[in-house]
């Protein structure tokens, strides 16, 4: 089943044959002819909710019943109507997809884990490194990663404002594992139970000398600024997901192929990072855990000059079309456009 958040006020949807039908509103529907009952739309509230929270914290209960809503919605075709006879099956198109996080999510995102974007990158700084010799240094190294934040993130369709502190900002196609249940001290054999579902991940990160050194504080601002982050189309349920470790990446700039690889050469897997992370710290429904990425960033494909200083002419720029996809989960689509002044008014009162 594909999850999706929709609309200004973030609603959560189900993809039906092409169409994203309003999960709280088709329950109600569902509860009422198939359930017979009296009050379907509180119950639909309770079970399910209006949003990714409320459909994560209901458990398994919550996802088989979404289940059967969407059998439900497939069978009485994009005709149906809403218990009061409101308008609950849209057409793609016609409706904002949203990046499916939680209002809470936590993004944790893996370093380094794909040995040939590592054996890229290495070799642009030192002498030709061989794929194999940098899984080797991977795994002799401390795991490592870093945050992002998900006020940062984007959707499916969304521009991402060059920063203004760039002149080289590069992507890097990743897929996403999301957290279904409450975790701790995790055992990275037990890792699958805890994961609700699948989706891709763009990040977006500033590759500019010097823009986060120096000083006591690292704010990591190559990595967290306005789009620095795109996460969507959807979640794909684990259920349909029959090995995570057999996933395509695949990135495009401008329909050009720069990257093609396969979670499959993910060094390490989610579940020993899930086991890292949750040691001291209890992870939650909707918190993330990103795969690495594999070679054909403009970073592991640009070698520096002898100031150091790489020629930006394959980062990004302002009108360049990023799309990310994977066969069985989907494609992420964004574009680059000039930074945005902001030009609201906040009300203090």
């Amino acid at each position: 089943m594909k999850i999706a958040v929709y609309g200004p006020t973030k609603r959560t949807g189900i993809l039906v044959d092409g169409n994203i039908a309003d999960l709280r509103s088709s329950c109600a529907v569902y509860l009422r002819k198939v359930e017979h009952s009296a009050n379907p739309n509180n119950m639909a509230d309770e079970l399910v909710g209006d949003n990714l929270s409320k459909l994560m914290n209901g458990g398994q209960r919550a996802l088989t019943l979404a289940k059967n809503v969407a059998e439900f919605v497939r069978k009485e075709s994009d005709m149906i109507t809403g218990v009061n006879g409101e308008r609950i099956v849209f057409k793609i198109g016609e409706v904002k997809l949203q990046p499916p996080l939680t209002e809470s999510s936590k993004i944790m995102c893996y370093g380094g884990n794909f040995a040939d974007h590592m054996a890229g990158y290495l070799s642009t700084m030192e002498k030709e490194i061989a794929s194999e010799d940098a899984r080797k240094k991977i795994l002799e190294s401390p795991m490592w990663g870093f945050y992002k934040l998900s006020s940062n993130f984007i959707g499916h369709e969304d521009s991402v404002q060059y920063p203004s502190r760039a002149k080289r900002l590069d992507y890097e196609g990743e897929i996403a594992a999301v957290i279904g249940r409450k975790a701790k001290g995790v055992n990275s054999a037990d890792h699958m139970k805890f994961i609700f579902g699948y989706t891709i991940f763009t990040d977006f990160s500033i590759r500019d000398n010097k823009v986060d050194q120096g000083g006591i504080m690292n704010f990591a601002l190559i990595k967290n600024f306005d789009g620095s982050g795109s996460l969507g189309p959807w979640i794909v349920t684990s259920d349909e997901i029959s090995d995570p470790y057999d996933l395509d990446i695949v990135t495009k700039i401008n329909g050009v192929v720069k990257q093609n690889g396969n979670t499959r050469s993910m060094v390490r897997n989610f579940g020993e990072l899930m086991q890292h992370v949750s040691t001291d710290m209890t992870l939650y429904p909707g918190d993330i855990l990103t795969s690495g990425t594999p070679a054909g960033t403009a970073a592991d494909s640009t070698r520096p000059d002898a100031n150091g200083i790489r020629d930006p002419s394959k980062y990004l720029k302002v009108g360049d079309l990023i799309e990310v996809s994977s066969q069985k989960i989907g494609l992420l689509r964004n574009n680059v456009i000039e930074r945005q002044k902001l030009t609201e008014r906040t009300n203090f009162q």
